[in-house]
C-alpha cells in the first residue's frame, strides 16, 4: 500500500486446484490496469472454478433454490406462473460452471448431468451458456450485454433427442432466458451508509470499463457524483 493506495494479490487455490501464476514471480498475460479508476477488479477464470466446484459438484438444485441464489447475488429472477412444473438440475462433478473471458467475450454457464420437470427427464451430460460483450453508456459507465440467445448443448449427443427431449431443451432455454438476463452490471454498486470504511459509506460506484482477454476479465470501477 501507499499513502493513497491499496494493491491486493490474492491467489485462490487448493493443493490439488490450478490457478493463474503470480505476476510478481513469473511473467504472465495479466493485463496492465491503467487509469483512472476509484478501484479495479481483475479476476482470473481459475478463481471461480476453484471457489464454486467444491460446493456445487455432483448437487442436485430445484428451480426455487436457483432462484434464491440468483436473487442474492443481485439478479433478479423472479417469474411469473407460467403453469409448468419447476426443474431441477443435477451439476456436473467436474467444472460445473462455466466462466470464460476471451477476446473481448465473457461466456457464463453450467454443465449438468441431469434436467428433469415433472415427469419428464432428460438424463445426459448438457451445457447451458450465455455470451456476454462489453458496451459503453452515453454517460460513459459499463455494461454487459448478452450476445444472442441462451444455447443449449449437448456435448456428449450420440444420438437424436425424442420429442419429449426436444421439449424439454425448449423449456431449458426459456427458463435460463432468466437465468442469464439481456444486461449484467446495469445496477450501480450502492455501499451502504453505515459501511465501517467512512471515506465511501453511502457512495455509489459504476464499471468505467470491462476488459476481458486471455482469462482475465478487468474491471474499472468509479465513484458516481
Amino acid at each position: 500500500s501507499t499513502d493513497t493506495d491499496i494493491y491486493i494479490d490474492a491467489t485462490f487455490a487448493g493443493d490439488d486446484q490450478l490457478s493463474a501464476p503470480s505476476p510478481s514471480f513469473v511473467s504472465t498475460t495479466q493485463p496492465f490496469v491503467s487509469r483512472p479508476f476509484d478501484f479495479a477488479i481483475q479476476l482470473h477464470e481459475t478463481a471461480i472454478d476453484n471457489l464454486v466446484t467444491p460446493i456445487i459438484a455432483g448437487r442436485t438444485i430445484t428451480e426455487t433454490q436457483l432462484n434464491e441464489l440468483l436473487n442474492r447475488g443481485g439478479i433478479n429472477s423472479s417469474q411469473q406462473d407460467d403453469g409448468e412444473p419447476p426443474f431441477e438440475i443435477d451439476f456436473a462433478r467436474l467444472r460445473p460452471i462455466i466462466f470464460e473471458a476471451r477476446d473481448q467475450s465473457i461466456k457464463l454457464g453450467i454443465r449438468g448431468t441431469r434436467f428433469s420437470q415433472g415427469r419428464r427427464e432428460l438424463k445426459q451430460p448438457l451445457e447451458i451458456t450465455a455470451n456476454y460483450l462489453p458496451a459503453t453508456l452515453s454517460d460513459g459507465t459499463a455494461i454487459l450485454i448478452r450476445d444472442g440467445d441462451v444455447a443449449v448443448d449437448f456435448p456428449s449427443r450420440g444420438r437424436k433427442l425424442s420429442v419429449s427431449q426436444t421439449g424439454l431443451k425448449t423449456t431449458i432455454e426459456k427458463k435460463f432466458a432468466n437465468v442469464f438476463p439481456d444486461t449484467l452490471l446495469h445496477r450501480p454498486l450502492q455501499v451502504p451508509a453505515d459501511a465501517a470504511i467512512e471515506a465511501i459509506a453511502g457512495d455509489s460506484f459504476r464499471p468505467q470499463s470491462v476488459d476481458a482477454r486471455d482469462g482475465w476479465l478487468t474491471i474499472r470501477v468509479i465513484r458516481t457524483p
